[in-house]
């Protein structure tokens, strides 16, 4: 299957010995008995295939050469030594911002990746550089930056659907606004109308949500700024607070929807 995030891995371990490639055959025979029993099993799994020709020292080599850097590759890490926060550990924490949105009607206050907490503002430059990058084909991690909240939220009442040009153009000038501004925006403009700052954060993590559930990013994005109700600033009985750019809450309770989640 051509699956995103396991090709960011992938990408990661073999840019480390260049004699190796990632193959995604067009037409496929073994997934139904080899590779798809392995994910349905919930098996972390990396399948090393050799040309039918090629000689046994250099099959030999290649495999030494890939258990070492596997042995050495930490899966479980959010940054690397760059500093960067990788594609992975951001579409983990989208797809946990969105549960918290889900049940708790409200952003959260921070999410964590790794042992840092985001505000959402931060959170949405990465979370819109992530949606750039992976539609540019580009793996590598993303340099978090702080960035201010934003002065006064507002937006339209929006309800429809845009396609993936529509929601990465959208991405991407949220992701440019806050690169040089230093500061989240109020809105986006989008063919429905203008995105209140805190849909923006649920509609975008929407979409990695779905890459992570489905290994690729939807075709469309169905948005409606009224659901939940209480997202761009109705009441709440969980609270509100303006430091996150309007509501947001921390529930004790869902609060294990914020922190990090271990993957191989």
């Amino acid at each position: 299957m051509n699956h995103t995030a396991s090709k960011i891995i992938a990408d990661s371990i073999i840019s480390k010995i260049p004699e190796l490639t990632y193959y995604y055959p067009p037409s496929q025979t073994s997934p139904p008995f080899l590779t798809n029993p392995l994910v349905q099993a919930g098996i972390p799994t990396i399948l090393y295939e050799t040309y039918m020709y090629e000689s046994a020292s250099v099959t030999s080599d290649l495999v030494n050469k890939l258990i070492s850097t596997v042995d050495s590759y930490n899966f479980g890490s959010s940054t690397n030594s760059s500093g960067t926060i990788s594609l992975n550990s951001i579409i983990d924490a989208a797809s946990r911002v969105k549960a918290y949105v889900d049940i708790n009607g409200v952003l959260p206050n921070y999410v964590t990746i790794g042992t840092t907490q985001y505000s959402m503002s931060s959170f949405l430059y990465l979370l819109s550089k992530a949606i750039v990058n992976i539609n540019k084909g580009l793996t590598s991690g993303i340099s978090p930056i702080t960035v201010a909240s934003p002065s006064n939220p507002s937006g339209a009442k929006v309800a429809g659907t845009i396609n993936k040009a529509n929601y990465t153009d959208i991405a991407l000038r949220v992701s440019n606004y806050i690169a040089a501004n230093v500061q989240a925006p109020n809105y986006a403009s989008s063919t429905l109308g203008n995105i209140q700052f805190q849909s923006l954060v649920y509609e975008l993590s929407k979409v990695l949500n779905y890459l992570n559930a489905n290994g690729v990013m939807p075709n469309t994005l169905t948005i409606n700024t009224s659901n939940p109700s209480t997202l761009n600033g109705g009441s709440s009985s969980s609270g509100n607070d303006s430091s996150s750019g309007g509501n947001s809450s921390t529930n004790s309770s869902l609060a294990i929807y914020l922190k990090a989640t271990k993957k191989l």
